[in-house]
Order: C-alpha cells, then sequence, then structure tokens
C-alpha cells in the first residue's frame, strides 16, 4: 500500500476520533458547564436564604408529596373532589334554572287562567241577578 494512502486512512480516523472525542466528551462537558454556570448562583442563594431553617425543605418535600394522587387523602385527591362536587353542583344549578323557568311559565298561565275564571264568574253573578231580577218581577205580576 503507498504511504500516500496510509497517510490520507490515518488523518481519516484522526478527524473521525477528534469528532467522536469533541460528541461525546467535549459538547456534553460544554453543556454540563452552562448548566452548572446557571444553578450555582441559585444553589447559593436557596442554602443563604434557607441556612437558618433547613426543616423548610422537608416541609416543601411533604406539601410536593400532598399533590401525588393516591388512595384518597391527599390534598390533591381532595382538591378533585371538590372539583367534581362544584361541577355536579353547577349541574345541579343548571337544572334547577331550568325548573324554574317552567315554574314561572305555569304560573304566568295559572294566573291567566285564574283571571279568565273570575271574569266568567263575575259574567255569571250579572246574568243571575238580571235572571233572579226577571224571576222576581215574573212572580210580582202573578201574584
Amino acid at each position: 500500500m503507498p504511504t500516500w494512502f496510509q497517510w490520507i486512512i490515518g488523518a481519516g480516523a484522526l478527524l473521525g476520533a477528534c469528532s467522536v472525542i469533541y460528541s461525546k466528551l467535549i459538547r456534553p462537558l460544554d453543556r454540563l458547564i452552562l448548566y452548572a454556570h446557571d444553578v450555582i448562583p441559585l444553589l447559593i442563594t436557596i442554602t443563604d436564604r434557607f441556612k437558618d431553617n433547613p426543616e423548610l425543605f422537608d416541609v416543601v418535600k411533604e406539601i410536593a408529596a400532598q399533590f401525588k394522587s393516591d388512595s384518597g387523602s391527599t390534598l390533591r385527591d381532595i382538591v378533585n373532589g371538590l372539583q367534581e362536587s362544584a361541577r355536579i353542583s353547577a349541574e345541579a344549578a343548571r337544572v334547577n334554572a331550568e325548573a324554574a323557568s317552567v315554574l314561572r311559565i305555569k304560573a304566568q298561565v295559572l294566573e291567566e287562567s285564574v283571571a279568565a275564571v273570575k271574569e266568567l264568574s263575575r259574567v255569571d253573578r250579572a246574568e243571575s241577578a238580571h235572571r233572579l231580577a226577571l224571576l222576581e218581577e215574573l212572580i210580582a205580576r202573578k201574584g
């Protein structure tokens, strides 16, 4: 094999090795350094703020645990139950509003019917009074 061909193969292998080293080692380290650059000031701030009360982290863990659903005893389960109750209450309110609307319509129809019956009874009383007067007049003529 010619020497120049061996140099080309060696350069290709060296280029491939450099590419693998860059993609598998250098680039992840670069990302890790950038991430650490953002996270370290935050960790320092948290440490300074909570160094007098380290039990606050336990409280935060407990709060976080309360938002995981399990057998119904967590805060998340209670919130889900309240949401379901609110949904049912909203549905009941909608049904009640529809029933109230129907009752208003029926009350209006009943009111109109009562008014019509009152008018008819007034007319009937007037007619009966008129007939009674005619009957008394007829009795008075014969007697």
